[in-house]
C-alpha cells in the first residue's frame, strides 16, 4: 500500500472510525499490568456496545482488569476478522450508571453474573479512543485489493492501491 499524503477530514475521519467500531462483537481490550515493567495484559471481551463514540464492555468491578485500569486509565481495543482490523488507543473507566446497565444487558451476561443486572459486582468498562487505525479490505475494496495484488505477482510492480479506500488513521 502507498504512502502519499492524503487530504483529511477530521470529522469524517472520525466518524469512519467509529463506523469501522461497530463492525466488530470480540475484541482484545488490553490495559497496563501493575508489575511496575509497563507491560500490556489483553484479554478477550465481547463488546456491550459501541456508543456516544465509546467502546462498553461489561466486567466484575473486583477484576484484575478493572484494578489495571484504575492504576493507568491507557488501554489498547484491538479486533480483527479475515479482513478487517482496527486498534484504537484510549482512556478507561469503569461506571456502574444503571441506566446503561439496563441499556446494554443481555441474558448472556447472567453467565457471570447470576444475581443479573442487580449483581453488585457488575460494572461497565468504557473505553473513550484518542487515536485509531483500522484497515478493510472487504467487498469491492477487497475485490480491489486481491486484483492489484495479483497484478503485482505476475508484473513484479508493486501494487497501486488508494490506502483512503481502506486504511484510515486518526486522532479523536
Amino acid at each position: 500500500m502507498g504512502n502519499a499524503a492524503i487530504p483529511m477530514n477530521h470529522d469524517t475521519d472520525v466518524a469512519n472510525l467509529f463506523e469501522q467500531m461497530k463492525k466488530f462483537d470480540n475484541s482484545v481490550l488490553m490495559t497496563k499490568t501493575m508489575d511496575g515493567m509497563d507491560h500490556m495484559h489483553g484479554r478477550p471481551m465481547q463488546i456491550a456496545a459501541i456508543d456516544d463514540g465509546c467502546a462498553w464492555f461489561f466486567t466484575a468491578i473486583e477484576s484484575n482488569k478493572v484494578r489495571e485500569a484504575q492504576t493507568d486509565s491507557e488501554g489498547y481495543l484491538v479486533c480483527q476478522e479475515k479482513r478487517r482490523q482496527l486498534v484504537v488507543r484510549g482512556v478507561i473507566s469503569m461506571t456502574k450508571d444503571r441506566a446503561r446497565v439496563d441499556k446494554y444487558w443481555t441474558k448472556q451476561l447472567e453467565a457471570w453474573f447470576p444475581d443479573g443486572k442487580d449483581d453488585p459486582s457488575v460494572c461497565l468498562m468504557k473505553l473513550e479512543p484518542r487515536e485509531g487505525e483500522y484497515w478493510d479490505t472487504t467487498g469491492t475494496k477487497g475485490v480491489t485489493y486481491l486484483f492489484e495484488t495479483a497484478k503485482a505477482l505476475v508484473t513484479g510492480a508493486k501494487p497501486k492501491l488508494d490506502d483512503r479506500d481502506m486504511h484510515g488513521k486518526v486522532t479523536v
